[in-house]
């Protein structure tokens, strides 16, 4: 969505699944495989695993929000 020009959208949908992140983290101190950006009152999880510690991609995609969001406001300069 950042690509296109959809700057707003994006931030918005990278700040709702970046706080969901942290949400769940601090209630379970778990990274989950899946969350529901649409509805955040749901839990996490799902998917074809067990919950797991650090599940991979979801770390690697919250680190990289996470910063584009504190370093470049949400998008690409």
């Amino acid at each position: 969505m950042d690509n296109y020009g959809l700057k707003n959208e994006a931030k918005d949908i990278a700040e709702r699944w970046v706080k969901l992140n942290e949400k769940v983290y601090t209630n379970t101190g778990k990274m989950m495989e899946k969350y529901n950006v649409v509805d955040s009152k749901l839990d996490a999880g799902g998917g074809e695993y067990k919950s797991q510690d650090g599940f991979g991609w979801t770390n690697g995609v919250y680190l990289a929000m996470k910063a584009k969001l504190r370093n470049g406001k949400g998008h690409n300069p």
